[in-house]
């Protein structure tokens, strides 16, 4: 396998050294997800989804167990105040854990009923929390505890913990999964895997881009 890193657009050397290369840290887990760097103290939190565990990498330390069972925790992000956020299929929720290593359940309900199961998270710098919900954490084995969908499609959320408002702003993706903002975040990037589930399901990422009351618009295709 080689260790070189190809790219496919000439502005990743923006923010990477062509020569760079990619070297492995750990092995041993069953399905890795969500990597967040912690630039002060240089490491990196990520979940086991299937493992049922969250962990750290350290470069002196290794890795530890951070949280286990984890509840299948997925994506993980930073929010404002470098707190760590999660998204756990398990308590069908977006978690934070807190300074004194404690869990918040920051929302688990969209119009009064359960959210499926949160698989990817980012937080925009006005403090709000977009997320995808699709129902991985109910259909696949080995990752949540299963139970019955209450939403009537997978959507994407943007949630705002200041006032507590959750709103769906993407409904018409059938699997959303991961999903990111570009630089300025005048743009929402989103990937549809429904493919996982069906054959004829898509493998696609959809752009949108996010006005001044963070609402999505002007669709397209980015694959």
């Amino acid at each position: 396998m080689s260790d070189s890193i190809i790219a496919y657009d000439s502005k990743l050397y923006e923010i990477l050294d062509k020569n760079a290369t990619v070297k492995r840290v750990a092995t041993g887990f069953k399905h890795t997800e969500g990597p967040v760097y912690f630039p002060e103290d240089n490491s990196v939190y990520f979940s086991d989804v299937s493992g049922n565990k969250l962990l750290r990498w350290h470069e002196e330390n290794g890795i530890t167990v951070v949280r286990e069972p984890s509840h299948y925790q997925n994506g993980n992000c930073r929010d404002l105040g470098g707190g760590l956020v999660s998204c756990s299929h398990g308590q069908r929720s977006i978690i934070r854990r807190e300074q004194d290593g404690q869990w918040t359940r920051l929302v688990s309900l969209h119009r009064g009923d359960r959210l499926i199961s949160p698989n990817d998270v980012v937080v925009r710098s006005d403090g709000t929390i977009w997320f995808t919900d699709p129902p991985f954490g109910l259909t696949q084995p080995g990752e949540g505890y299963g139970g019955n969908q209450q939403q009537p499609g997978s959507f994407v959320y943007c949630f705002d913990p200041k006032k507590g408002d959750i709103r769906a702003v993407i409904t018409e993706m059938e699997r959303p999964n991961g999903l990111a903002f570009n630089p300025d975040e005048t743009i929402l990037y989103v990937s549809d895997t429904s493919q996982v589930n069906y054959s004829q399901g898509h493998h696609y990422i959809q752009a949108y881009d996010i006005d001044s009351d963070n609402k999505t618009k002007n669709k397209r295709n980015k694959t």
